[in-house]
C-alpha cells in the first residue's frame, strides 16, 4: 500500500493532485489545515494537507474479492429477509381466515348470550343452532328472556347428547382394562389416578402392567405410584410377555395396562398395539385424549384407534383449554362414550366420573 502526502492552496486543490497522482481508486486517510513555511510555524502560508493511498494490484484483487463475498452475502440477506416477510404475509393471511371469529348468531333474548358462550367454548355452530332451535320450540317467547330457564332448558339439551358409560366395574370378579392413546395424553398419570382410587376404597385387589418401555421415565413413574398406593407392577416388552405377566397377577381383581403413546399416523404402530391387546387376553380398551387437542387431530385419532374394539374415552386436561365444547363435537361425529374427564396432575383427586349435568354446566358456564 503507498501512502503519499499532497498540499493544497484549498482542500479541492489537494484532493485534485491526488486524484491525478492515484486515480479515482484512492482512498483519503487524513486531512487537516497546516501552515508550510515561515519561521518555526510563524508566518507560514495557509495550506490543506491530504493523505492519501492506493491499493496495489494484488490488495486490490483482494478487496474485489471480498467485495464479491460481500454482495453475495448481501444478497442472500435480502433473500432471506423477502422470505421472511413473505412467510409473515402468509401467516397474517392463514390467521385471518382460520383464526377464531366470533360468527354472526341471532337469537332472542337470553338465547343469544349462550351461543356466544358456546362459540368460545368451541361447540360446532351446527350444534348451536340446533340446542337453541329446541329451545324456542319448548319455551315461550316471554321465556327466552329469563336466564335461569334458558340456561336450564340448554343444561337439558346438551345433557341429551352426552352418552357416559359406567365407570370401571370393580365388582366383577377380575378384569382387565387396557388405557391407549397418542403420546403425551397423560395415560400414565390417569391410571395411576383410577389405580389409587380403586386401592383407597379397599375392596379389590389391584395389579399395574406397563408396555410404556420407550420411555424410562414412564416406567418409573408408575413405579413409583406402585409403591405408594403398594400395587404389584409389571414390566412387559411385547405381545408374547403380556400373558406371563396376566398369570403372574392372577390374584388382582383388577389389572390395569398402560400403553406406550402411538402416533395415529403410524400405520406399524397401531399393527402393534392390536397385537398387543387380543381381546382373548383384555377385556376394555380406554382411548384417552387431550381436550387441549384440536378437533381435526382428535377426530383422526379417534378413526385409527377406533380399529381397537374401544370401551369409552377418556377426556384429560380440562384445565389447560379453554374449548370444552370438544367434548360434544366428538360425541355428536361419533358413536362413543365418555367414562372418566381429568383435570390437573393430583393423584387421585383430579379425576372424576363422566357426568352429563357437569359437562353441560362447564361448557355453558365457561
Amino acid at each position: 500500500m503507498k501512502v503519499k502526502r499532497y498540499l493544497g492552496e484549498t482542500m479541492q486543490d489537494a484532493v485534485f493532485k491526488v486524484k491525478a497522482d492515484l486515480g479515482s481508486d484512492a482512498i483519503i486517510l487524513h486531512t487537516r489545515k497546516i501552515r508550510e513555511g515561515g519561521i518555526f510555524g510563524l508566518f507560514g502560508k495557509k495550506m490543506f494537507e491530504v493523505i492519501a493511498t492506493v491499493e496495489d494490484d494484488r490488495e486490490s484483487q483482494v478487496t474485489k474479492e471480498l467485495r464479491q463475498e460481500l454482495n453475495i452475502l448481501r444478497e442472500k440477506i435480502q433473500k432471506m429477509d423477502r422470505e421472511r416477510n413473505l412467510n409473515l404475509v402468509k401467516k397474517e393471511y392463514y390467521n385471518s381466515r382460520f383464526s377464531y371469529q366470533m360468527p354472526q348468531l341471532i337469537f332472542p333474548g337470553k338465547l343469544q348470550r349462550y351461543a356466544e358462550k358456546m362459540v368460545k367454548e368451541g361447540v360446532m355452530i351446527e350444534i348451536i343452532n340446533d340446542l337453541c332451535q329446541e329451545v324456542m320450540e319448548h319455551l315461550e317467547v316471554h321465556q327466552l328472556h329469563r336466564d335461569e330457564e334458558v340456561y336450564q332448558a340448554l343444561v337439558k339439551g346438551i345433557m341429551s347428547r352426552i352418552r357416559i358409560t359406567a365407570p370401571i366395574d370393580t365388582y366383577q370378579s377380575r378384569k382387565v382394562i387396557a388405557f391407549v392413546g397418542p403420546t403425551g395424553v397423560g395415560k400414565t398419570t390417569t391410571i395411576a389416578k383410577l389405580a389409587a382410587k380403586v386401592a383407597l376404597e379397599g375392596k379389590k385387589k389391584i395389579g399395574l402392567v406397563t408396555a410404556d418401555t420407550y420411555r424410562i421415565a414412564a416406567v418409573e413413574q408408575l413405579k413409583t405410584y406402585s409403591d405408594i398406593i403398594n400395587v404389584p407392577l409389571k414390566v412387559i416388552y411385547n405381545e408374547d410377555e403380556l400373558e406371563q405377566a396376566l398369570r403372574e397377577l392372577r390374584f388382582c381383581d383388577l389389572i390395569l395396562i398402560d400403553t406406550a403413546g402411538r402416533s395415529q399416523k403410524n400405520v406399524s404402530q397401531m399393527e402393534q398395539l392390536k397385537r398387543l391387546l387380543p381381546k382373548e387376553l383384555v377385556d376394555e380398551i380406554h382411548l384417552v385424549v387431550a381436550m387441549n387437542t384440536c378437533f381435526d387431530d382428535l377426530m383422526e385419532s379417534l378413526d385409527k384407534f377406533g380399529q381397537l374394539y374401544l370401551s369409552s374415552l377418556i377426556f384429560t386436561k380440562e384445565d389447560e383449554t379453554n374449548k370444552r365444547g370438544v367434548i360434544l363435537n366428538v360425541l355428536e361425529k361419533t358413536p362413543y362414550k365418555i367414562s372418566y374427564i381429568t383435570f390437573g396432575q393430583d393423584v387421585p383427586e383430579d379425576i372424576e366420573e363422566a357426568d352429563p349435568r357437569k359437562i353441560a354446566e362447564m361448557i355453558l358456564k365457561g
